[in-house]
């Protein structure tokens, strides 16, 4: 909590709250981190996961990738 991704992302669009956009990310290949803005009800899909940058009013998710056995 309290952090956002930098940019845009590859796709974004308005859910109902962080759980709706942890949900888009999980179900999409290319999504690797999810940001929502709590103000604004903004999910923003990220191909690329970095440390963000601090953002009160923001919750960044970041996919776990399974290993391979």
């Amino acid at each position: 909590a309290g952090r956002r991704l930098d940019g845009a992302g590859y796709a974004q669009r308005i859910v109902g709250g962080y759980s709706q956009c942890e949900m888009h990310c999980l179900l999409d290949q290319r999504c690797a981190a999810g940001s929502f803005e709590r103000q604004t009800g903004i999910c923003r899909l990220h191909e690329r996961a970095t440390d963000g940058v601090a953002e009160p009013e923001s919750d960044l998710g970041v996919k776990r990738q399974a290993q391979a056995r």
